[in-house]
């Protein structure tokens, strides 16, 4: 009798499979050598057209079965057959590619009746959304479109605002919130400058930061200063989204098309200079021209003359002056999660300063737990100070796993907690915990 045929033996090898099936969880990926990679868990997509999610997992099976073929550990592989689940986890394809691969057998590209390229997938996947509402979905589809190409722009950019408003971004962490209600996200304010002038200024910064960056390495205090202030005069520009996007993913640095030069740059500072009336803007502004001629004694004697009247000239001071001043400037925008504008602060008296410096005691004397309610997440917060305690001012890291949170700055103001210049809290004393100071519920650190 040949043992394959032997009934006991066909019960132990259909109990292994089954085990081996349980095992397989979604956002576990085994890499081991030419053995099966985990099973996709299926997702509920609600709302999803049927034929729309037939085409979505059509065009993730073809792709997978090319890639698996050739190692079945394959990163991107794996992915692609984790999204087919997601979205139509009963599609014909996908049901027989799954099936073959948990089984370890040689896949045949040729049995998956479904041909297309990386390109034409990646051209769908950007069509489809296009047209989303925000969602954890819409999140996904740019996600994907990031792993079939790294280096994709637009995925690169969309990715890094999830990000930056707090939302998990990892491949299997959106797949598991797919069917979980999707945070309302900010709209980014209207620049202080008109927007043509603000849209200008802030591609000539991006250009030039991306030359420092090139020349100096990704840690140029030059590069960051610019970068910064790109994203403060215009806090749209998409350029200057994609440089930071691209610095804090890790991402090898791109060429971004600008077309500028550093002389045009300099000379339009050159007349901006001249006409505008924002004092912050002017300051700044000074501040870039140094880049150029460091050695400019009117530059550095107009800088100086407002350092003597008592302004904080410091470049970081400045840029998040500006930031507070659109925000404010902006009646109709908040920051995430409906945070609102900090207004600029007012200068302190010695009795304010005292009481902020007591706030100061308690936000740095242990670690925080901010609680976001609508997006179901929480996320351990340190806090550290920097400066003189009346200074009430520092720097703060949020971590969940291995994830980081993008809030970076804190200052306390008339006894306010305020977060990169945008979101405020104030201190319950009661329930020792900080909530949104505008009345809102969303989110608070206990």
């Amino acid at each position: 009798m040949i043992l394959a045929n032997h009934p006991k033996f066909v019960k132990q090898s259909l109990n292994y499979l089954l085990i081996l099936s349980c095992l397989s969880l979604v956002g576990i990926t085994r890499i081991i050598a030419q053995s099966a990679p985990p099973s996709p868990v299926p997702v509920a997509m609600l709302g999803l057209q049927p034929q729309l999610a037939k085409n979505l997992a059509d065009g993730a099976v073809g792709l997978a079965a090319t890639r698996l073929s050739l190692n079945l550990s394959d990163e991107t592989g794996v992915r692609l057959l984790q999204f087919a689940a997601a979205v139509d986890s009963k599609n014909s394809n996908f049901l027989y590619l799954n099936s073959v691969v948990k089984l370890g057998r040689e896949i045949n590209p040729a049995s998956i009746p479904v041909k297309v390229t990386d390109e034409q997938y990646i051209a769908y996947l950007l069509g489809v959304a296009k047209i989303q509402k925000p969602s954890y979905f819409k999140l996904l589809l740019y996600s994907l479109v990031g792993v079939l190409d790294p280096s994709h722009r637009t995925a690169i950019i969309e990715v890094h605002r999830a990000r930056e408003n707090g939302l998990v971004v990892d491949f299997d962490g959106i797949i598991q919130r797919l069917s979980n209600s999707f945070p309302p996200l900010p709209v980014s304010p209207n620049p202080l400058l008109p927007v043509a002038k603000a849209k200008r200024l802030g591609d000539g910064a991006t250009k030039l930061a991306q030359l420092k960056f090139s020349e100096q390495g990704r840690q140029s205090i030059a590069g960051l200063n610019l970068m910064q202030f790109a994203l403060a005069i215009d806090p749209k520009n998409e350029n200057a989204l994609f440089l930071k996007a691209l610095l804090l993913g890790n991402h090898p640095l791109q060429v971004i098309s600008i077309d500028t030069t550093e002389d045009v740059f300099f000379a339009y500072i050159g007349q901006i200079l001249d006409v505008t009336e924002n004092e912050t803007v002017k300051l700044l502004l000074l501040h870039l021209s140094l880049i150029k001629d460091p050695t400019n004694q009117d530059v550095r004697g107009a800088l100086q003359k407002a350092q003597l009247e008592g302004k904080d000239i410091s470049f970081q001071a400045l840029v998040d002056s500006l930031n507070r001043q659109t925000y404010a400037g902006s009646a109709t925008t908040g920051g995430p999660f409906g945070g609102g504008a900090a207004k600029p602060p007012a200068k302190a008296t010695l009795d304010e300063k005292l009481k902020n410096s007591q706030m100061r005691d308690v936000l740095v004397s242990r670690k925080w737990t901010l609680y976001n309610l609508q997006a179901k997440e929480e996320w351990f917060f340190e806090f550290r100070p920097i400066g003189a305690a009346t200074s009430a001012q520092g720097t703060c890291k949020g971590t969940r796993g291995r994830l980081v949170h993008n809030w970076k700055r804190w200052q306390i103001r008339n006894s306010i907690l305020t977060i990169d210049g945008y979101q405020s809290f104030k201190y319950e004393e009661v329930r020792r915990q900080w909530v949104q100071a505008n009345g809102r519920k969303e989110i608070f650190f206990r």
